[in-house]
């Protein structure tokens, strides 16, 4: 494969996995979400786009 095209699909990987971050996120913040289950999903999208997880 094309080495652009892998860093392309990374790179929206990443805008992917940033953008349902937020998203869980603000879950957390409404309360619709517990601690826990922001935790187990956050690793699961980071595993699922292929990016190291973020922590707040």
């Amino acid at each position: 494969m094309d080495t652009l095209y892998l860093q392309n699909e990374k790179a929206i990987n990443e805008i992917k996995y940033f953008v349902m971050f937020f998203a869980i996120k603000r879950l957390l913040e409404q309360e619709k979400i517990t601690p826990e289950n922001f935790r187990l999903a956050n690793v699961a999208l980071a595993e699922k786009y292929s990016v190291l997880p973020l922590y707040i």
